[in-house]
């Protein structure tokens, strides 16, 4: 089943975006520290196509067709990070009128490798695509968070929507989300591997389970983690860089 199987015609627009391990940096994003993802080889697709007043979408993997109008709000099902970007998009001046989606996706849900940070890159670089909207990869990443967090409800850093949007397979994508200045470095070959394997190993849960919910990488309250992650982490990204690097500022 495809796109015009579903919608009966052909799609106007198309995108994908990866799932994403981490290597350094974990509940450092939303502190304003420094990270280090790497996109793994694993991919959400989205096709889309125009529609006016509402967003509707299959899911492949799912096997499931949802529909709502622009208006609505989440319901806790995979059509809210759908809704969720195009929310975003119209809040930012884009006007948007509405779209359809034939979602499919490499990328297990519920594993920790941010399956939903792909699924909203995914399907706002098709809508880019689609309605010719001037925005940068970066901007795609800050819309893509927004729509998980003031929309989804989810209270993530930037990291996951970052990696699926600006970051390159066989590199690591070095973030200050301070400055959100990046780069990609280059992984030696066997790194690269090893956090391909790392995200696809029975380490994770299997798809379509439920036991990685407590993966996911939320921001705590007032109460949780200390704001002083960003100087512990960047001291000891000095003390011990990555053997294929020399570290931010050590050159």
């Amino acid at each position: 089943m495809g796109y015009q199987e579903v919608f009966g015609v052909l799609p106007e627009a198309s995108a994908k975006a990866p799932g994403r391990v981490n290597l350094l940096g974990e509940h450092t994003d939303y502190q304003e520290g420094y990270v280090l993802p790497t996109p793994l080889p694993y991919v959400t697709q989205v096709e889309a196509g125009r529609a006016e007043g509402k967003v509707e979408a299959y899911s492949e993997n799912l096997k499931e067709l949802r529909a709502r109008p622009l208006q609505s709000g989440p319901q806790g099902d995979f059509l809210d990070y759908l809704l969720g970007v195009v929310w975003a998009l119209r809040e930012a001046g884009h006007p948007v009128p509405g779209a359809r989606f034939y979602v499919k996706s490499q990328v297990p849900m519920g594993a920790g490798l941010s399956s939903s940070a792909a699924l909203e890159v995914a399907a706002l670089k098709a809508l880019r695509a689609l309605y010719r909207l001037p925005l940068s990869d970066l901007e795609v990443a800050l819309l893509a968070q927004k729509a998980e967090v003031a929309y989804v409800g989810v209270r993530c850093g930037l990291m996951d929507q970052m990696a699926a949007s600006l970051g390159e397979v066989g590199k690591a994508l070095f973030l200050d989300t301070k400055t959100l200045a990046y780069e990609n470095l280059p992984l030696p070959r066997e790194a690269a591997w090893w956090s391909w394997t790392w995200g696809s190993s029975g380490a994770w849960p299997r798809p379509g389970t439920t036991k990685g919910a407590g993966r996911r990488r939320k921001r705590p309250g007032a109460s949780g983690w200390p704001r002083s992650a960003r100087s512990r982490t960047f001291a000891w990204w000095k003390a011990c860089p990555p053997p294929w690097t020399s570290g931010p500022g050590t050159s």
